[in-house]
């Protein structure tokens, strides 16, 4: 039986990426990158945090490294526009229905790369922090997060699964030993011939197999 699950929050709780790109887009209007672009790098990069993201979309679509107070102007501006969609992030479709049922019989926690106090408020919103025993945003790496919590409660890797939609994801639960759940998407990035399992929807995932 599947003892703990650690979740990724964007793409896989909430249907929320487009609305990460607008902030992205939003955060990088005066320089007029071409949106597909900001979206294949944020896709390349998701799981990690936003700083990092923001400068590798300016490094990468500019050609030079972002200076110190267009990066300050963007992520004050990516903050204000993400804070204001979290009213407006759906569920992923299945995704709430699934945590209600496994989270009273396992631990849950949820692992992403958004800041740590944005997700806790995030998920106070949306009325998500009775499923979960832990919630961890950035600075920590998912890496450094997941092994945490490992030790912490202690949790054996192989009856862990980590659920996610990104390559950050999938490392994390490569580097402590557990299996990963793709979950396919407009914007996933994960390779899946490499994953223990990949779905469409979280109650496709049978939390007694072995």
């Amino acid at each position: 039986m599947i003892e703990a699950i650690f979740f990724d929050f964007d793409g896989v709780i909430m249907d929320s990426m487009a609305l990460k790109l607008d902030s992205y887009a939003h955060a990088l209007r005066d320089y007029e990158f071409d949106r597909d672009d900001i979206s294949r790098i944020m896709a390349q990069h998701m799981g990690t945090s936003r700083r990092k993201i923001l400068v590798e979309m300016y490094r990468e679509l500019k050609g030079e490294v972002m200076p110190a107070d267009s990066f300050a102007r963007a992520l004050q501006d990516f903050n204000a526009q993400d804070a204001a969609s979290v009213p407006r992030m759906p569920f992923v479709p299945g995704s709430l229905e699934f945590i209600k049922s496994i989270h009273r019989d396992r631990f849950t926690a949820v692992v992403t790369g958004t800041p740590h106090d944005v997700i806790q408020d995030t998920a106070r919103y949306h009325g998500l922090t009775s499923y979960f025993d832990v919630i961890r945003g950035t600075p920590d790496s998912k890496t450094q997060i997941v092994s945490e919590e490992l030790k912490r409660h202690s949790l054996n890797p192989e009856r862990s699964i980590f659920i996610g939609d990104g390559l950050a994801d999938q490392r994390a639960a490569d580097n402590c030993g557990m299996r990963f759940v793709g979950v396919r998407g407009e914007f996933s990035s994960f390779e899946p011939e490499s994953a223990w399992m990949v779905v469409n929807d979280l109650n496709e995932i049978e939390v007694e197999a072995e």
